[in-house]
């Protein structure tokens, strides 16, 4: 057969590197396997400018790596010498995607009695490649073969599907052959079986692990293989979280495919229900394999232990919420407690109040319940840093503290011990003094109601204990927006109280003048309105003095 070799010596600026690719291989010689997807083969790899040189120096060529004209003639000659022969190319879908997994056959046409040259097996990216040799064509072809790619497979509805190529006449030794399937083609392998059969070959020529890639090196794994970068990154991160978490790599691929964080602790704070769509949807797509299935319960029962062991850590960034576990680890609960309590709370779903239904369990008794939710209250109240609430934790006993709302009652003082004891302060703030007026300020943002009512309540000249008293009973009863005659006059909330015309009163007058006051230390302005006869924004007006304005006016004295 005498040799041509297709594009093979159209010049260096152009040259096909995938029919250098086969040559060599066709030679002997081990260049990067041509698996890389369409969009990447033309690439010049590594491995195979390795074999190039090997080629060049095998015939005397100047060894340059390179594939230039000499090297494309004498690849050609070298083929020719070798009677090899191979038709190779690639098999996609309708929509232009890779048939993997597809039977095709490589004939040589004859008038009558077509002979079959060979048989392949289409890879991961519809890569093909059949060898054949010059005592199997045809006798009496004057040139050379010709050629016809023939596609055997079942089709989505598992009926036999055969389609077949144009006639390629007079085939050089080397021939590439393309072959457009009429119908999908169910995938036999999953997205992961299939992008790791692409990974491997080139990984192993890098001695490198899919796990120890750096960011720098995924783009470049993805423009050779084809792979989208998205996808190289998920399969890295995928392959690291699985070996330090005792997980199949594919279970976080597949999580991380249906939208999921690949940030751990994020991905982690989802719930159940959430893991098991992801999963499932990438099962029903195929992305991860089919023996998957089989385990979903225990991935999903392994997910959630991680995520109860995630929450019980600190995390470095200062900015980030202090998890459940952590928060529980404040207090006095055993750790079998905790851990229980931090379950329950992490996997609980729907709308109902984790707290509640905790309750309801009647797992944990009502005294462990009532500690927990204090930490984790307290936690969202303090603004999440895990030094204060560490120190008010320690201070609990001492200053009766069983519930967040509780911390109405702690003084300028008090919050300035909390301060010192917290730590490293959070940022952006710069003293204990400075950080123990924000607590108090956030406490009281919290609690107004509780704040008032622990500031002016125990005041011999504004105070009324039937109020405070009424207050501490009712944590619903809120100074800023509750209507106090509606409250007043439905259901028991009276009962208890002996001078029922003075609550209304005094509840009305404390309502009013907080209203006026700002929102930044409301209790203390309250309480200075108050005392200066300011109950109301009425009285403000009356006295000629600006509204916004009445509480400095007043500071002063207070």
């Amino acid at each position: 057969m005498p040799g041509h070799n297709g594009h093979l010596r159209s010049g260096a600026a152009t040259h096909h590197l995938i029919h250098a690719k086969v040559s060599l291989l066709l030679l002997g010689f081990d260049p990067f396997p041509p698996q890389a997807g369409q969009s990447a083969v033309d690439k010049l790899d590594a491995a195979t400018a390795k074999a190039l040189g090997a080629f060049q120096a095998q015939r005397g060529l100047p060894v340059t790596r390179i594939l230039d004209d000499a090297t494309a003639a004498n690849l050609d000659a070298a083929v020719e010498e070798a009677n090899a022969n191979a038709a190779y190319g690639f098999v996609s879908t309708p929509g232009g995607a890779p048939a993997t997994g597809v039977l095709v056959e490589l004939f040589d046409w004859d008038l009558r009695r077509p002979t079959l040259l060979g048989k392949a097996e289409t890879r991961a990216d519809g890569f093909y490649l059949v060898r054949y040799t010059d005592q199997q064509v045809t006798a009496g072809e004057i040139a050379s073969a010709d050629l016809y790619l023939r596609a055997a497979f079942n089709d989505e509805n598992d009926r036999p599907v055969v389609t077949e190529s144009a006639k390629h006449f007079n085939a050089g030794r080397i021939h590439r052959i393309d072959l457009t399937l009429p119908h999908a083609v169910p995938a036999k392998e999953s997205e992961v079986e299939r992008y790791i059969a692409t990974l491997l070959p080139l990984l192993d020529h890098a001695a490198i692990g899919l796990a120890e890639l750096t960011d720098d090196e995924v783009p470049d794994v993805a423009a050779e293989t084809g792979i989208a970068t998205e996808h190289v990154a998920f399969l890295r991160r995928a392959t690291v979280l699985g070996k330090e978490h005792n997980l199949a790599p594919e279970v976080f691929y597949g999580l991380f495919r249906q939208g999921l964080p690949t940030n751990l602790p994020r991905l982690l704070a989802e719930k159940p229900t959430r893991w098991r769509e992801a999963l499932k949807a990438s099962l029903a797509g195929r992305i991860i394999s089919s023996n998957q299935e089989a385990t979903l319960d225990s991935v999903i029962e392994r997910l959630s232990e991680l995520a109860i062991e995630q929450s019980f850590k600190v995390p470095d960034d200062a900015n980030s919420s202090v998890p459940v576990g952590a928060v529980l680890a404040t207090s006095t609960l055993t750790p079998a407690a905790q851990r229980k309590i931090a379950r329950f709370v992490l996997l609980h779903e729907g709308d109902s109040d984790p707290w509640q239904a905790l309750a309801e369990s009647g797992d944990v008794d009502a005294p462990t319940l009532a500690a927990a939710r204090f930490a984790v209250d307290t936690d969202v109240v303090l603004g999440g840093h895990l030094g204060t609430l560490k120190a008010l934790q320690a201070n609990a006993n001492r200053l009766s503290l069983n519930t967040a709302r509780d911390l109405a009652r702690l003084t300028p003082a008090d919050w300035k011990n909390v301060a010192s004891r917290a730590g490293s302060l959070p940022g952006g703030e710069n003293s204990v003094d400075t950080y123990a007026a924000a607590l108090a300020d956030r406490v009281e943002r919290a609690f107004p109601t509780a704040v008032i009512a622990q500031r002016i309540g125990s005041d011999r000249v504004l105070g009324h204990p039937e109020a405070v008293k009424f207050l501490e009973a009712h944590p619903d009863f809120d100074l800023l927006s509750t209507i106090v005659d509606d409250y007043l006059d439905g259901g028991q909330a009276l009962a208890e109280v002996a001078d029922k015309d003075g609550l209304r009163v005094r509840l009305k007058t404390w309502q009013r003048t907080a209203l006026i006051a700002p929102d930044a230390q409301r209790a203390k302005h309250t309480e200075a309105l108050m005392r200066h006869g300011f109950t109301s924004a009425y009285a403000v007006q009356r006295a000629g003095i600006d509204h916004s304005a009445a509480p400095s006016a007043t500071a002063g004295s207070a």
